[in-house]
């Protein structure tokens, strides 16, 4: 599993934002921008949830979060009237989380069940975060009324399920997810099963 600091192809390293490790509702999350908050405390904070791609961790998050979060300080107006944090958490047996190596691989690695892992992952990851904005305001201290979310990969497949379940995500970000990835990978799965049978019955026919 890549754990390596990432940087964004093409750019500069990203600008310096605080990173906080807070333990939430029994999470690993990573709070990227917490001191950076407007000094009100009374202020609105918006929420930047980023979900991580499959067979990396929260850490392959934390250059867009810079640079997200930096951006956004650097066009609002003195004094800020509204927050913005990103937070990373690991997705399902991701990072902290890890229980199988194996069933975060593809069939072409050999996981047989790459289909219905994957789909626990994504569910897993949708819930995970919103369970996370039942009670992010309580853990950070402060009045949270919008939440964002950039999934990607396996992120983004989380990222259009929050879409489609989660009715306080105000917009989401998706690098490479599909809307209906249990059609998706149903399809793939479909055709596991019946190319093989196709090719013994050309052989049988041969």
């Amino acid at each position: 599993m890549t754990t390596e600091p990432y940087c964004t192809n093409g750019l500069p390293p990203a600008p310096a934002v605080s990173t906080k490790t807070m333990a939430m509702a029994g999470l690993l999350v990573d709070v990227i921008g917490l001191e950076e908050l407007p000094a009100d405390e009374a202020a609105p904070t918006t929420c930047l949830w980023l979900l991580h791609p499959r067979t990396r961790t929260r850490a392959r998050m934390h250059d867009i979060a810079r640079r997200t979060v930096d951006a956004w300080h650097q066009q609002q107006p003195q004094p800020q009237r509204r927050g913005l944090v990103a937070l990373a958490f690991d997705m399902p047996n991701h990072g902290s989380r890890l229980v199988s190596p194996e069933a975060n691989q593809t069939w072409r690695d050999g996981n047989e069940r790459h289909a219905v892992d994957m789909a626990g992952a994504v569910k897993g990851g949708r819930a995970d975060m919103s369970a996370l904005m039942d009670l992010v305001a309580g853990y950070l201290g402060r009045r949270v009324d919008a939440h964002l979310a950039l999934g990607w990969s396996l992120g983004g497949h989380s990222a259009w399920q929050g879409l489609f379940c989660e009715p306080r995500l105000d917009a989401a970000v998706v690098v490479v997810g599909c809307p209906d990835f249990l059609g998706e990978f149903l399809v793939c799965a479909l055709a596991r099963l019946v190319c093989p049978v196709r090719n013994a019955a050309k052989e049988d026919r041969g």
